[in-house]
């Protein structure tokens, strides 16, 4: 069978696509992210010496302590490796749906992508800060695991 919330239909299926596109010298020209169906497509336009990569991540759900609200996120991994969903060890809910748990391993900024804002992010047993950008959805968290277990990254809408 298919992974974990990859069975039904294509068309149900969703992901978060990030997208980051250099020119050359490595000169960024474009980084964001966007919601995709199974069966969707990512366009890409290449000139001489550019280069681009594209990081999908499944979605998932969590339910917003306030209210119960459900908030749609997917863990990306970390924004600095060109395989950055290589340093995510583990991504799920948790068991009482309330908040997105993830164990890391490196060094970096870890890249989440949510419809909205953390209201608390912990990395380890620590309570962490984080950038966030209204246009993108993507939360940005400085991570630090360089221990083969790495470390558990908890966020809560």
């Amino acid at each position: 069978g298919l992974p974990d919330g990859l069975d039904g239909p294509a068309s149900e299926r969703r992901f978060v696509a990030w997208t980051t596109h250099w020119g050359q010298a490595g000169a960024l020209i474009y980084s964001g992210a966007e919601e995709v169906r199974g069966s969707g497509q990512i366009a890409v336009r290449l000139e001489s010496k550019e280069a681009s990569i594209t990081t999908f991540a499944r979605l998932r759900t969590v339910k917003r302590r306030a209210d119960r609200a459900q908030v749609v996120w997917g863990a990306l991994g970390l924004e600095e490796l060109l395989n950055g969903g290589g340093s995510l060890l583990h991504v799920a809910e948790s068991p009482n749906g309330d908040a997105a748990v993830m164990r890391v391993r490196g060094a970096g900024t870890l890249l989440i992508y949510a419809t909205e804002r953390p209201s608390r992010i912990e990395v380890g047993s620590e309570e962490a800060a984080c950038s966030w950008d209204d246009d993108s959805k993507l939360a940005r968290v400085a991570v630090s695991a360089l221990e083969e277990a790495g470390c558990d990254v908890v966020l809560r809408f």
